[in-house]
């Protein structure tokens, strides 16, 4: 009820931020909301009064009526890390209804370009509904794209229209916001229109766009952060756990994501909020200092309130028994101990290639984790190693 009334209160749609702790339910809500939105093309009127329907019937009587324009979505992204997509992808599956399915995509899967291409071109049709389920440097990458080919072609254009060649020279060297001149561009594989088209309309035209860890979205400045703003719809749901990790100006810009403009400039909450809360909470901090940020923080709490939803594992202390930890200690099997003092041996003996660069320490420890949960696992990597040599794209195998 909350990130409906919080999101769908008004015709254009707003943001919220669902920052409750690990395990209480954040995914959930969403598949529930991504569902209902996707699913209910009508939806009941408190008022009992039915408006007529797109195609010109009245509905009787406890017939649901039409949902309004402002409500209908049909194309959501969901953007998360990608350590968490798979998870993404069996949470969804679980619980959406069997008799009311919903299409996912998981866009990590398609490692071609041109299976990309068409997918996106069969998700940009009128008629297109479903969930696009991506990784946050996935959904990076593929802005970051857009932007870069739309500066090809306008350098492009204008260097055509430029009657002087040394003023069309200096247009396509000059860089652009990610610091790269179009001439780097063209000549290489540019996009063509059609693709920009359906990039941008894939992309910066759904419908809701919910994010995962949006903490993440720390910095104004970084390419993640600049990929979400560009997002042209106001429907922006961003889950968190921990919604302040370091210092209140990397929570102002999740949610400047949301709601943008609700807390003012940055400047304005620094000043507003930041400063006068931060100087309260030293150890010599003077009465008045501690007053002050009381206030402060009150008023930051119920400006927020509207549109952020903060929930933390004290809604479980009643329902739950008391935390009790085991520490168990298991033996490594016969073959276990053979793989372990082999690899060892090797490394410690000379014989291992160090990492580029730098120390092989983490390259080390994930391989004996292998060998430590069960030794199945280095047959797995190294089947996936080779399967990922395969035909995959620069940019996928980055990700």
């Amino acid at each position: 009820q909350f990130v409906w009334r919080a999101m769908l209160g008004e015709p254009q749609g707003r943001g919220a931020v669902l920052a409750h702790s690990m395990g209480l339910g954040k995914t959930l809500t969403s598949v529930a909301l991504v569902h209902t939105l996707l699913t209910h093309s009508r939806a009941p009127r408190k008022d009992g009064v039915h408006a007529p329907s797109p195609m010109g019937d009245v509905p009787g009587p406890g017939t649901p009526a039409p949902r309004p324009e402002h409500l209908a979505v049909r194309r959501v992204i969901i953007a998360c890390p990608v350590a968490v997509l798979l998870n993404w992808q069996r949470e969804l599956s679980r619980w959406v209804p069997r008799d009311a399915p919903v299409r996912v995509w998981l866009l990590e899967t398609l490692a071609k370009k041109e299976l990309r291409a068409h997918f996106f071109n069969s998700w940009n049709v009128p008629a297109a509904s479903g969930v696009l389920l991506l990784s946050h440097d996935m959904y990076r990458m593929l802005v970051s794209r857009l932007l870069k080919g739309k500066q090809h072609q306008a350098a492009q254009r204008a260097a055509a229209e430029a009657d002087d060649p040394r003023a069309a020279q200096q247009m396509l060297a000059a860089p652009g916001e990610d610091g790269s001149s179009a001439r780097v561009l063209i000549g290489a594989s540019a996009l063509t229109e059609a693709d920009l088209k359906g990039l941008d309309q894939a992309l910066l035209q759904a419908d809701l766009v919910i994010t995962d860890e949006a903490h993440k979205l720390k910095n104004e400045s970084t390419q993640l952060s600049k990929a979400f703003k560009m997002a042209a719809t106001r429907r922006r749901l961003a889950l968190t756990g921990t919604p302040v990790q370091n210092n209140l100006l990397e929570y102002f810009v999740m949610v400047d994501w949301v709601r943008p403009g609700a807390l003012g400039t940055r400047a304005d909450f620094q000043a507003n909020f930041v400063q006068a809360i931060e100087r309260g909470q030293h150890t010599d901090s003077s009465a008045e200092d501690v007053a002050t940020m009381r206030k402060r923080a009150y008023v930051l709490h119920k400006t927020l309130a509207a549109f952020v939803h903060r929930k933390g594992y004290a809604v479980l202390a009643q329902g739950l028994p008391p935390k009790k930890e085991f520490v168990v200690v298991v033996q490594l099997s016969p073959l276990q101990k053979k793989l372990y003092r082999a690899y060892c041996s090797t490394v410690l003996g000379g014989q291992g290639q160090a990492a580029p660069g730098g120390s092989t320490l983490f390259r080390d420890y994930q391989t004996l984790l292998s060998v430590w949960d069960h030794p199945a696992m280095l047959l797995d990597q190294g089947a996936a190693a080779e399967k990922e040599k395969g035909e995959v794209d620069a940019d996928t195998e980055s990700v």
